[in-house]
């Protein structure tokens, strides 16, 4: 189990572990009432418009509900903010290999 190697294409450690993980504590609980969990105090949720990061208006599509810390929450981004555009440091056409692909 400790040895590094893949779990499969585009496979990860949560996407493969998640639904196990779910259906245990389904089980794991099926007696049980559920049970609201306990906000701390300063703690709210928010949705925010998944695209600028900022609040979302009433019924957006694509909005997510995100947790804050009272004074943290999202202002919106402002115009033209986001990830950069970054070049990458070498091209690599289709068929050709990367330097360090050729260094393995």
């Amino acid at each position: 189990y400790d040895a590094p190697r893949s779990l499969g294409p585009h496979e990860t450690a949560g996407r493969l572990a998640a639904p196990l993980w779910a259906d245990f504590m389904r089980r794991a609980l099926a007696a049980r009432p559920p049970t609201p969990f306990p906000v701390p105090e300063g703690v709210f949720f928010l949705e925010v418009d998944a695209r600028t990061g900022g609040p979302a208006s009433p019924g957006s599509p694509g909005a997510v509900r995100e947790v804050f810390l009272r004074g943290e929450e999202a202002m919106g981004a402002p115009p033209g903010a986001g990830a950069p555009e970054v070049e990458p440091e070498e091209k690599i056409e289709e068929g050709e290999e990367s330097a360090a692909q050729a260094d393995r």
